[in-house]
């Protein structure tokens, strides 16, 4: 083997050793930096979405005989159509939690297709541990770092505590964004940086065997 091809061939190999390693960094910086953007985006939807319900008038809609109360045929419309404006955005709910700590859902909107919960009738029995705090402590709007799976699907979501005048709990808004967004999101990212670096090793090995 000649001198050339060894310098050549120790070149081409720390090259693409240093692309590797700053591609995977640009990756888990640029990943991240989506996910957070996403997380930002499912905050600012729950925070809007908030200002649309009277706290006042959700503790109207105790159970499922409330169906007619026009407060819930209002929220319905209105959370509806904040759904239907984002095709991200699948579902967008409220909950509230009993003396023995069962969460239940009271207002929940969906598209046109989704068959909503009746009031006060679904627990929900794998609240995330982030929810179960959010009920213990609230402190303002949260979203999930991950996504989270659990009986009704996966999904990414938002929470935000809803308060009467005087202080007091009223409820939880909840909004849920796909997880297959999340994911995509990040399978695009992966995608680009695996082009970044298949396109790299060529221009490594020529600049190589050049020098």
């Amino acid at each position: 083997i000649s001198l050339q091809t060894m310098i050549t061939s120790g070149m081409i190999i720390l090259g693409v050793a240093v692309s590797a390693i700053v591609t995977g960094i640009f990756y888990f910086n640029f990943s991240n930096q989506v996910r957070e953007d996403l997380k930002l985006r499912l905050r600012n939807i729950a925070d809007i979405s908030v200002l649309q319900l009277d706290p006042e008038a959700l503790s109207t809609i105790v159970d499922e005989t409330d169906i007619d109360n026009e407060y819930y045929i209002k929220y319905q419309k209105e959370l509806s159509d904040i759904i239907n404006a984002d095709n991200d955005v699948i579902n967008i709910y409220t909950m509230r939690q009993n003396n023995k700590g069962t969460i239940y859902f009271y207002l929940d909107a969906g598209n046109p297709s989704y068959v909503p919960d009746l009031p006060g009738t679904t627990p929900y029995e794998q609240p995330s541990d982030l929810l179960v705090k959010t009920f213990a402590s609230p402190s303002g709007t949260v979203v999930e770092n991950d996504i989270y799976t659990d009986e009704f699907g996966s999904v990414i979501s938002a929470y935000v505590p809803i308060y009467k005048k005087d202080g007091s709990l009223e409820s939880i808004l909840a909004v849920d964004m796909k997880a297959d967004t999340v994911i995509k999101a990040e399978q695009n990212t992966l995608r680009q940086v695996l082009i970044y670096f298949g396109i790299s090793i060529p221009l490594i090995a020529l600049l190589s065997w050049v020098l």
